[in-house]
């Protein structure tokens, strides 16, 4: 199977987990709003907030793992592959123990002394929290086994098990209307059920499937020390960032109280099943980033972060563009209760995912390269500016969405100084990037974004707005994307491609009617042979 048959067939299969879990967890989310109410619901989000500020080391040994996984598989080494997935195992164990440490320490202290919590509910909010520990722990001791399906590009199993994880969670929210007792920690405690049973999904399939999942004890300590090195700078930026997201949400709280954590909450639910459909493709194309810069195809590598990452933004433009237009109807649709600045926070998130959609494949690129040192330390700087001045709009009387608005400003500004970074570094055409990518963004943007807006300000009736501009909004980008975004070569490859998916299912269909006529004459022929040796 080529590469393109298989980035096709995993990009097929998220899409599908995308577009389910789209809909379970929109509807999920507000039934969780309804059952748990405001103030709780308001509580969970930030409580659950406060274990993941702890977890910054996950997503640096996450990138790390697999990036040296990826690479491997592109080099076809399997004793290397073997080593990593064991040593692996350690990493995520020594971090799990390291995280318990600083929750039940510094975690507790900001739980109970910084935190706006209702007096009557602390009691609650810290039985919450040792349950989100356990939680954080099994999530943290499943991603060596995720990282080894992702590298192997088995997106299938990936896709299922993500169905399965919604389905549950669906299932848990019902239940919750069921018992009399605590809510909230009812909640809690289903949800690590869920993650108990996910874990060992995840276990059985990788031992049964994949020859490298395997722990053993290596003395040979090089392969773990070249991926700590690795994580070791990733650390950097990795803590910037969950900083910069928990960070904001814990600030909110203290200056604003837990209600409009709801709102954040709200805003994290919606803006992460749209940012699902974006991690979704690009899980399918960047294990081929890191596979033909190992195999040193530059080239091809430098074309392919390109068409990702112009890919990347049309896709979620199509999604956010309907979705911001009308995005004071969807909340009314979607949610009985509406927390009050959900509709702000939700558009700022959704302008961070735009953004973002154009920086994944870059990013996947800086990790293919391997020197990280420089690129994460001015992550690390600008993550902790980010903070920084949150706070300080914070504490000097600011609206409560200056932390998105700023986070949003650093991601532009950092986006802009990786592509220097990368020009230095590995010879990437920083000016191609900016003529096929930046500038082709910003005029679809402007070309789509004005005449929708329009239509859904011009229409006064709301339902009629909502169908007008979604209806627009396709149409528009359809013809924008068509004639202006996709290069000549672009279509022609789009055309063959349903092509010869056409021809493809017309030859199945064909070959099936042909063995058939076939057997039918052998079996003809047979009852003819039978005839002659009856009458000899």
């Amino acid at each position: 199977m080529s590469k393109n048959s298989v980035i096709a067939k995993n990009t097929l299969f998220l899409y599908f987990r995308m577009l389910l879990l789209l809909v379970l967890g929109l509807y999920t989310s507000r039934k969780v709003l309804e059952y748990l109410g405001v103030v709780d619901y308001g509580i969970y989000d930030v409580v659950a907030g406060v274990v993941v500020l702890f977890t910054f080391f996950n997503s640096a040994l996450t990138s790390g793992v697999q990036r040296y996984l990826n690479y491997y598989l592109g080099a076809n080494d399997e004793t290397a592959l073997k080593k990593i997935f064991s040593q692996s195992i350690v990493a995520f164990a020594i971090l799990s123990l390291i995280i318990v440490a600083a929750a039940e320490s510094i975690g507790l202290l900001l739980l109970n002394k910084y935190m706006d919590i209702p007096a009557d509910r602390m009691k609650a909010a810290q039985i919450v929290y040792q349950v989100a520990i356990i939680s954080t722990v099994l999530s943290l001791m499943r991603i060596p086994f995720n990282a080894v399906i992702i590298a192997h590009e088995r997106m299938n199993f990936y896709a299922y098990t993500s169905i399965l994880e919604g389905v549950m969670k669906l299932g848990i929210t019902f239940s919750l209307v069921l018992f009399d007792s605590d809510r909230l920690i009812l909640y809690a405690v289903l949800l690590l059920g869920t993650n108990l049973v996910l874990f060992f999904v995840y276990f059985i399939f990788c031992k049964t499937k994949f020859s490298i999942v395997n722990f053993k004890r290596y003395k040979d300590k090089q392969f773990l020390k070249g991926v700590l090195k690795f994580s070791g700078w990733n650390i950097l930026g990795s803590a910037a960032n969950v900083v910069c997201k928990q960070g904001n949400s814990i600030m909110i709280n203290h200056y604003f109280g837990v209600t409009v954590n709801a709102a954040v909450g709200v805003g994290n639910q919606a803006n992460n099943s749209v940012y699902n459909f974006l991690s979704g493709f690009q899980t399918a194309f960047n294990p081929q980033i890191v596979k033909l810069y190992a195999q040193g195809e530059k080239d091809k590598v430098f074309d392919f972060v390109i068409k990702t990452s112009k890919y990347s933004f049309m896709l979620m433009f199509f999604l956010i563009l309907p979705f911001a237009v009308n995005i004071n109807t969807v909340l009314s649709v979607w949610l009985k209760e509406v927390p009050k600045y959900a509709d702000t926070f939700i558009l700022f998130l959704c302008g961070f995912t735009l953004l973002d959609s154009l920086t994944g494949p870059l990013w996947m690129l800086v990790e293919a390269e391997g020197n990280i040192k420089k690129y994460q330390i001015m992550g690390f700087v600008m993550g902790i500016g980010v903070v920084v001045l949150t706070f300080v709009s914070f504490a000097i009387g600011l609206p409560n969405y200056m932390g998105y608005l700023i986070h949003d400003v650093e991601l532009l500004v950092f986006s802009i100084w990786r592509l220097f970074y990368l020009k230095k570094r590995t010879g990437f055409p920083m000016l191609k990037y900016v003529k096929e990518v930046y500038l082709k963004v910003a005029v679809i943007f402007v070309l789509a974004f004005v005449p929708v807006y329009l239509i859904h300000y011009v229409i006064t009736i709301e339902v009629a707005a909502f169908f007008a501009s979604c209806a627009a909004s396709c149409v528009i980008l359809f013809a924008i994307y068509w004639f202006f975004a996709l290069s000549k070569e672009e279509k022609v490859s789009l055309i063959n491609i349903i092509k010869n998916k056409f021809n493809k299912k017309r030859n199945v269909a064909v070959e099936s009617v042909t063995n058939t006529d076939i057997t039918d004459e052998h079996a003809e022929g047979l009852s003819d042979v039978t005839d002659e040796e009856k009458q000899v």
